[in-house]
This record gives C-alpha cells, sequence and structure tokens, in this order.
C-alpha cells in the first residue's frame, strides 16, 4: 500500500514539473494569427489587442507616398520625411498619424495591449496599404490594412498661379528644305506652308501625384497658356484636357500660306526655320469633395509646353 502511494505521489510530482516546465521555459507565447483588415470609409476603426509583456516592439510600414509622424505619450513630436517604417516601443505606447498627399490613416498603441487603426483617407483610384508587425524575438504577428478608395475631388476651374514665376526660352530649328522648279516660259506662283506638319506638345506634371486624387475623367478642359516672341504670355482659344498624358495640338495657323512669284526657267531653294517657345508654366486646380461641397481646396500642377509661334523663310536661286 505504502509502495503504491509513493509511485502515485511520484506520478502526481512529474506530472506538476512537466506542466510547469512547459509555462516557465516556452520560448514564445502565442502570438496569435495574422489579420487581415479592410477600411472602407473615414468612420470603419479597427482594434487589436497584445499583452505588452510579450511584445518586444512593434513596426509600423506604409507606402513610400507618405510620410509620418509619431507623438510619444509624453507629447514628443518625431517627423519622417523620407522613411516608410517607425517602430514604437510597446511599453510606452504613441501615436503614429501616416500622411501624404491622397491618404491618412492612425496607428495608434496603448501601452495597456490596445491597438486602435482608424481615421483612414484615400482619395486616389488605387488601395492604400500599411502594415502593423508585432515582434517577440524571431516571432511575429502582422496586422495587413488595406485602405479602399474613396471618392475623388471633383476639379471647378484652374488658374495660372501668379506667385510663381513661368520659364521661358525661344529655340530657332531648321524644319527642312524645298526646292521649286518653274521650267515653263512664264512666272508662276507657289505657296508654302511654313508650319506643315508642326504640333504644339504640353504635357501637364501634377505636384504630389495629385493627379490621382482628381476626377480627370469629368474634369473641364484648360486653356493652353503660349507665349508670342515678346515673351508675353497669352491664351490663343486651344484646351487641353486635364490629363498627366502628352498632348498633341494642331496649331491655329496650321492652314496658313505664304505666296511666292517664281520666275520663268528658274530654280528656287527654300529654308524653312521655325521658332519655339518652351514654356513652364504653374498654375492652380481648383477643386471639392462630394463629402464637403462646401469647401474649396487648392491643388498645383505645372504645365510644359514646346509650340512654334513663328516662322522664317530663305531662298536662294539655283539655277
Amino acid at each position: 500500500m505504502q509502495s503504491k502511494l509513493i509511485y502515485i505521489l511520484l506520478i502526481a510530482t512529474a506530472l506538476l514539473l512537466s506542466a510547469c516546465n512547459n509555462d516557465v521555459f516556452v520560448d514564445h507565447p502565442d502570438m496569435g494569427d495574422d489579420e487581415n483588415i479592410i477600411l472602407q470609409s473615414p468612420f470603419d476603426n479597427s482594434t487589436h489587442y497584445f499583452k505588452p509583456s510579450d511584445i518586444d516592439r512593434i513596426s509600423v510600414y506604409h507606402s513610400e507616398m507618405c510620410r509620418h509622424v509619431l507623438i510619444t505619450p509624453e507629447g514628443v513630436v518625431k517627423t519622417d520625411e523620407e522613411g516608410h517604417e517607425v517602430e514604437v516601443n510597446p511599453a510606452e505606447g504613441g501615436k503614429v498619424d501616416i500622411m501624404g498627399p491622397a491618404c491618412q490613416l492612425t496607428v495608434d498603441v496603448d501601452s495597456r495591449g490596445v491597438i486602435t487603426i482608424a481615421n483612414s483617407e484615400n482619395y486616389s483610384r488605387i488601395p492604400f496599404t500599411a502594415k502593423v508587425i508585432l515582434f517577440n524575438g524571431e516571432m511575429y504577428r502582422t496586422i495587413k490594412v488595406e485602405v479602399q478608395p474613396g471618392r475623388q475631388f471633383n476639379v471647378q476651374f484652374t488658374i495660372i498661379d501668379t506667385d510663381k514665376q513661368a520659364q521661358m526660352q525661344f529655340r530657332e530649328i531648321v524644319e527642312g528644305v524645298m526646292t521649286y522648279n518653274n521650267n515653263t516660259d512664264s512666272e508662276q506662283v507657289i505657296a508654302i506652308k511654313p508650319y506643315q506638319g508642326a504640333m504644339t506638345n504640353a504635357m501637364i506634371l501634377f505636384s504630389d501625384n495629385c493627379d490621382k486624387m482628381l476626377n480627370l475623367k469629368e474634369a473641364p478642359e484648360m486653356e493652353l497658356v503660349t507665349a508670342s516672341p515678346d515673351s508675353m504670355l497669352h491664351y490663343d482659344g486651344r484646351k487641353l484636357a486635364l490629363t498627366p498624358e502628352l498632348q498633341r495640338l494642331p496649331l491655329l495657323d496650321a492652314g496658313r500660306e505664304v505666296r511666292y512669284r517664281l520666275p520663268a526657267h528658274t530654280k528656287v531653294r527654300f529654308t524653312r526655320t521655325l521658332l519655339y517657345v518652351k514654356l513652364n508654366v504653374p498654375f492652380i486646380i481648383y477643386a471639392t469633395h462630394p463629402e464637403y461641397e462646401s469647401e474649396q481646396y487648392e491643388f498645383h500642377a505645372s504645365l510644359g509646353v514646346i509650340d512654334p509661334i513663328d516662322f522664317k523663310l530663305e531662298y536662294e536661286i539655283v539655277e
């Protein structure tokens, strides 16, 4: 009987020691499953929990087009204009505000073990993504965040930014040589189109990728800005689509003709030279958002133009 009692005590002790050993010598606690969350609107939020004593550090990753601001519990603000990762001490906590031209997201880490993801905005046409990673040694748990695209800004009108200087250059380019023969016994009148084949090239460069925030499909056209040989900016009535793509526009004087009297039995060679102006004109886009129609927002862009604005015809009698 006594030996049986000792045997039972030994088994009980072994089981107890085994249970204690599993609790004390475990390499890593259960980190939990990875999570994927989707935020559809600024009013959506998501809450996640962790055990502070189990977490070494918390990292927040975000898109490279954004920047972040880390605000510590003591009110210390740390700004990173270029980095795309920020670490939060889980024992202290902190709030990470992610901001970009088309996105916004807040990751709030409470030192008591609560992570709140909220205040999301996404005005672009593609989802904005971020990740919150909780580390314990080599183990980690990932919270993937996807902020769905929201409604874009509606363009109202554009205007030249008079606070910024337009850049302007002029250059003459020889466009070709044309030869005409008059083998007859009488004078002939020939017509030369100096702008034949010439086009205006225009491209809009949107600052901070703001074209991704604008409803360009329904945006009104903007007037083309060009310059005269005396360096004066003006509108000439041609219109541009508000798009980042290259636009080639026909000239207003594309059909212009210059007539020349070619004497009998004469061969004449004409050299055509076009004067181009190269412009970079800053302008402002004024827009409203469907959710905040009473507010007017400004976006900045610049218009690049290469425009043939004058010509020169030089001739010589060959025969």
